[in-house]
């Protein structure tokens, strides 16, 4: 596995959207102004802000805390992540597990997929379960990782050990918890804004009001632009990326705390919790709170669509946004075979090696020579017999060829006599002849299966190793962030 970062705009790109600033209305302004109050966040400083479902943060994810973190400082900025606690997710803690002079991968889960993760708080149990598997785990890191990331993993396991002590600690505030010694360990400022307490702000519940008030206009928007979305991508799946709106149905989620369901017209939002859907969670980051919104892959193409129907509902020019993701690679033990020619290429050779022993010899060797005979003599009795102007045999150059013809006189003559049967004649010769070679060339074959064998160890390493979605710390994050800076501000 290779570094691959990802970032659709770098620095020379993304500094002349963020000196391009539209003038908001004074009503937008003074809207903006009270969020950013209710959330504690500076009104005069540019805000730099990404987000995500509070999971275990894994490389692809946590490079976008590094980025928010970088252009906050250029511009003299703040950077914020939201943590996106009113979603439905599963959440799990992978490890690479090594027993028995074996690697494989283990996880255990976190959350309860079928409910909110508010509300969801890591029983007892799991708990200790988690904590046995840490202790457990660290005493197997000398045979997983280079011993140069090991002091900074087990620094790392530590320091969760000590955090799963905490009382009633949510699935989301370990996320964050861990997200944040991670960035002190780098240097790194984004604070978190739980979306739990966003929706709680005065500001946000205006936002509900004026699209309930509006919601005729609002659904037509949406739904419109939704289709055309899905014509200009080619999308056939009628509820992908989001499902048009209902009659009745308004862009936000009701919740009891647990489970979620969508809101409509008539509900009544003071006896729920209310919870923004994908597009009115843009609402209040693009027009209300960022001045550049950063997204992976993923939210990068939905926000291509948030765009266009915020556009013509609210009449404001949103923040612009930019897209970012990373893959990079674990730093293993250096005696894991990771690396080998694909087995397919190898089983190949081992079926050229079969049918084919002569790609193994050298030019000079006879029987090669009287297998390259062989095959051009077929082809000239190919061309000879289906009637073709071009004669094969005559035309070579192979070495040698009058001692060739003299070998196969017999085999020459009886073709002569039974010229129906030359095929099967030839393929006798073919047959025998790669019984000799394969004497010469039983060395290559063995060297081949065992190259196949470890191939196989290779890809299973592979399945193991090459998982993006590990912890972050698994990884060296200090070279991330250097190879990060080095790619964001480079001019090509």
């Amino acid at each position: 596995m290779q570094y691959q970062i990802y970032l659709s705009h770098k620095w020379n790109e993304l500094q002349p959207l963020l000196l391009k600033k539209s003038k908001s209305s004074s009503s937008i302004q003074q809207r903006k102004n009270q969020f950013k109050e209710e959330l504690n966040i500076p009104k005069n400083q540019p805000i730099i802000m990404t987000g995500h479902q509070p999971i275990i943060y894994y490389p692809g994810i946590f490079i976008k805390l590094i980025l928010a973190d970088i252009i906050a400082k250029q511009v003299q900025g703040k950077a914020y992540y939201l943590v996106l606690d009113n979603d439905i997710e599963k959440i799990d803690w992978k490890f690479i597990w090594f027993e028995n002079q074996t690697y494989f991968k283990q996880h255990i889960g976190l959350s309860n997929h079928k409910e909110i993760l508010l509300n969801q708080i890591i029983n007892n149990n799991k708990k200790n379960q988690l904590i046995y598997f840490i202790k457990e785990w660290m005493i197997r890191l000398y045979h997983i990782f280079d011993p140069t990331i090991v002091p900074k993993i087990k620094e790392t396991l530590e320091y969760c050990i000590n955090i799963l002590e905490i009382k009633d600690l949510t699935v989301a505030k370990l996320s964050v918890l861990i997200n944040e010694f991670l960035m002190n360990q780098l240097n790194v400022q984004v604070k978190p804004i739980y979306v739990s307490d966003l929706v709680k702000t005065q500001s946000f519940r205006e936002i509900l009001q004026q699209i309930k008030i509006e919601h005729q206009r609002f659904r037509e928007i949406y739904n419109r632009k939704l289709d055309e979305f899905r014509k200009i991508h080619h999308i056939k799946n009628p509820h992908y990326p989001f499902s048009n709106l209902k009659e009745n149905e308004l862009p936000f989620w009701k919740s009891d705390g647990y489970m979620r369901q969508t809101l409509t017209i008539d509900d009544d939002i003071n006896k729920n919790h209310i919870f923004p859907k994908a597009i009115t969670l843009s609402i209040c980051i693009r027009i209300f709170l960022s001045d550049l919104m950063i997204h992976g892959t993923g939210g990068g193409f939905y926000d291509l669509l948030s765009e266009e129907i915020l556009k013509e509902f609210f009449k404001e020019e949103l923040s612009p946004h930019i897209v970012s993701t990373a893959t990079i690679p674990i730093l293993s033990k250096a005696s894991i075979a990771l690396y080998s020619e694909p087995s397919e290429m190898i089983t190949k050779k081992l079926r050229k090696w079969k049918f084919n022993p002569e790609i193994f010899l050298k030019e000079e060797c006879e029987l090669k020579q009287q297998k390259m005979f062989l095959i051009h003599l077929k082809n000239f009795y190919d061309s000879k017999y289906s009637k073709y102007k071009k004669n094969y045999y005559y035309d070579t150059n192979i070495l040698n060829q009058n001692k060739l013809k003299n070998i196969y006189k017999d085999l020459l003559i009886r073709i002569e006599k039974e010229s129906t049967t030359y095929g099967s004649l030839i393929h006798e010769e073919f047959l025998k002849l790669n019984h000799k070679m394969h004497l010469y060339t039983i060395k290559i074959k063995s060297n081949l299966e065992k190259q196949l064998e470890r191939s196989k160890l290779v890809e299973y390493h592979q399945s193991v190793f090459f998982d993006r979605t590990y912890p972050a710390f698994y990884y060296n994050l200090n070279d991330l962030k250097e190879k990060l800076y080095q790619k964001f501000y480079s001019s090509e």
